[in-house]
């Protein structure tokens, strides 16, 4: 019998946008407030009721092992590890722990560079209840780079960053466009037949069931916290912003 939900931590890639650090440790080995990314993540998927949390290692992937069973040792009944190459794509990551996927109706796709405080359950009751191949999750993006703010004559009115908006509007389409959030829940039915030959796993995958107009929709997760670290400039960002770190602490 398969089992409900497991999920997949990406944290295998090279991390060359944010080099000062990943020269020596791993994206998801860089410490926030003392504390690996990798832990605080692991921390809010071991809370929930998700049976095995996979990680494919890769690049100096021996640095999160050992980190992972020292901090974690009371749960590693629930965590593997895969050794899945240092220059894998994400595709070819997943296609390697495939096997292991297979045995659970649906996994949680999740960044490993991504600090978030949600009630992962929630999504998950969402994604079964209403029979979801796919249950993407978006997420209000703090706009770090600054934001002009115009009236509806198109006068500037007011200059800001660290504002958070919800979603943006690109040229030429009248849609509204909202950041993906990193989390995702997939049926493990949509691995049955994909293609692993391309070079973007989510973006291949997402929009072949968009294109299908297949069960799947768009999930707030309501989140508490969500900061990616991409670049020296997030984590210098984080780091001195105070109404994040006392969120932070709260996980």
């Amino acid at each position: 019998m398969k089992r409900i939900f497991g999920a997949v931590i990406l944290c295998g890639g090279l991390g060359k946008r944010i080099s000062e650090f990943t020269n020596k440790i791993s994206k998801p080995m860089i410490k926030i407030q003392n504390k690996p990314l990798i832990g605080y993540i692991l921390k809010k998927v071991l809370s929930s009721k998700c049976s095995n949390v996979i990680l494919p290692l890769g690049y100096k992937g021996e640095i999160i092992k050992r980190y992972v069973k020292k901090e974690f040792k009371s749960h590693l009944n629930r965590i593997e590890f895969f050794q899945t190459g240092k220059y894998t794509s994400v595709s070819n990551r997943i296609k390697m722990v495939k096997p292991k996927l297979l045995e659970y109706e649906s996994f949680f796709l999740i960044n490993g560079d991504t600090i978030f405080d949600t009630d992962l359950n929630k999504m998950v009751n969402f994604h079964f209840s209403n029979k979801n191949l796919l249950t993407l999750s978006y997420a209000d993006t703090i706009t770090t780079w600054g934001s002009f703010f115009l009236d509806k004559n198109k006068n500037i009115k007011k200059f800001s960053k660290n504002d958070r908006i919800r979603y943006i509007k690109p040229q030429n389409f009248n849609l509204n466009g909202y950041r993906n959030s990193g989390i995702s829940l997939i049926n493990s039915k949509c691995l049955s037949n994909f293609n692993f030959n391309v070079s973007d796993f989510e973006v291949s995958l997402f929009n072949k069931y968009i294109k299908k107009k297949s069960n799947i929709m768009l999930y707030n997760l309501k989140l508490k916290l969500w900061y990616p670290i991409e670049t020296i400039n997030d984590y210098k960002a984080f780091n001195s912003n105070k109404e994040l770190i006392k969120k932070l602490k709260k996980i």
